[in-house]
C-alpha cells in the first residue's frame, strides 16, 4: 500500500486495489498493442517495451477505456471465484456431513456390539454362578442333611451359607462350574457334529 501525507498531516491512501486495476488495464493495453504491432518489432520483449512506453504516454481519458475493461474482467473473475468458493464450501459441508453420519453409524454399531457383548458376559457370569451354587448345594446337602429335619430346612441353610461366603470361598466352586460347563459344551459339539445337527443357546458355556 502506497501512503502519502498532506500538509495537514492527513493520510491519503492509494489502495492496492486501484494500483492492481491500473496494472491490469496496462496489461490489456499491451496485449492489444502486441496484436497490432507485433510484426513491426524483432522480438517479444521489444514490442512489450514499446507497448508500455505507449501506455505511459496516454492521457487519463484514453486509459479509462482499458481501466473499464480491467474492472469488468476483475468483477467477472471475483464472481467466478465466489461461485467456486461456494461450490467448494458445499462439497466440504457434504463431505463433513457424510463423514459425521458414517462416524455416528459406526459409533451406534459399536455401541450395539458392546451392549450385546455385555449382555452375553452378564448372562454367562450369572449362569456360571448358578452352576457353582448348585455344586456347593450338592456338597452341602450330602454333609449336613442329617442335621436338619427336612430338605427345605437344609436347602435354606445352604443358601444362607452361600450368601455369607466371600468370593474367595466361592472361587473353587466357580472354577469347577466353568470346567464342567466347558466339558459339557465340547460334548454337545461332538454330539451335534456326529449327527449333523445344529444346537443353539449354549454359547455361554463355550470355554
Amino acid at each position: 500500500m502506497v501512503v502519502t501525507r498532506s500538509k495537514s498531516g492527513a493520510t491519503k491512501k492509494i489502495t492496492k486495489k486501484s494500483k492492481a486495476v491500473m496494472d491490469h488495464a496496462c496489461s490489456i493495453f499491451v496485449e492489444e498493442f502486441m496484436e497490432v504491432y507485433r510484426d513491426k518489432f524483432p522480438d517479444r520483449n521489444s514490442v512489450i517495451k514499446a507497448g508500455k512506453e505507449d501506455w505511459i504516454s496516454l492521457t487519463d481519458s484514453n486509459k479509462d477505456v482499458f481501466v473499464a475493461k480491467a474492472e469488468k474482467r476483475d468483477a467477472e473473475f471475483l464472481i467466478k471465484m465466489e461461485a467456486n468458493k461456494q461450490d467448494f464450501t458445499k462439497k466440504v459441508t457434504r463431505a463433513k456431513s457424510g463423514t459425521t453420519k458414517k462416524a455416528d453409524t459406526k459409533i451406534a454399531v459399536n455401541r450395539k456390539v458392546a451392549e450385546r457383548a455385555s449382555k452375553k458376559a452378564t448372562k454367562k457370569a450369572k449362569a456360571v454362578m448358578d452352576h457353582a451354587f448348585s455344586i456347593f448345594m450338592n456338597e452341602f446337602m450330602k454333609l449336613y442333611r442329617e442335621k436338619f429335619p427336612d430338605i427345605d430346612s437344609a436347602a435354606k441353610a445352604g443358601r444362607e451359607k452361600w450368601i455369607s461366603m466371600t468370593h474367595f470361598d466361592k472361587d473353587p466352586y466357580v472354577a469347577e462350574a466353568k470346567k464342567r460347563d466347558a466339558e459339557f459344551f465340547l460334548w454337545v459339539e461332538r454330539f451335534a457334529s456326529e449327527r449333523k445337527i445344529r444346537i443353539t443357546g449354549l454359547h455361554w458355556m463355550q470355554p
